[in-house]
């Protein structure tokens, strides 16, 4: 009778450690996805208040490298510009490193930064939510 009890206690423990786990696991995943989509935001207003003639920003898949922890983003503007984001996490979206070819973009950068908003630009975010 004791070892049947003992097992039945080790079951109910483990089942609870595992919903928990799950659970946790759950709401994390759902941080970071809210995380991401926060800093693409950040990001296509930067391009729109930065540069003329933005109409629609396709983002790429948001990526973090497993050596440095830096996330690696890229952004198709108008179809035919490309412009890369790095950033050592993803609240400094606001601050991202920025490259870009020469060959691949060919927007020009506003004289002073503008207080344009999202509204006219078609936004496609990599999470698919636009």
């Amino acid at each position: 009778m004791n070892k049947k009890v003992v097992l039945v206690l080790g079951i109910i423990i483990t089942l609870c450690l595992v919903i928990g786990g799950k659970n946790y696991m759950d709401k994390q995943q759902e941080k970071e996805t809210q995380e991401k989509q926060s800093a693409e935001q950040k990001i296509a207003l930067y391009i729109v208040q930065n540069y003329e003639g933005v109409r629609k920003i396709e983002f790429k898949k948001l990526t973090q490298t497993n050596e440095t922890g830096f996330w690696h983003l890229s952004a198709d503007i108008n179809n035919i510009n490309k412009l890369n984001f790095s950033m050592r996490n993803l609240s400094s979206a606001n601050k991202p490193t920025i490259r870009s070819n020469p060959d691949t973009f060919h927007l020009k950068e506003r004289s002073k930064k503008g207080d344009e908003d999202l509204m006219n630009v078609e936004v496609l975010y990599s999470e698919g939510n636009q």
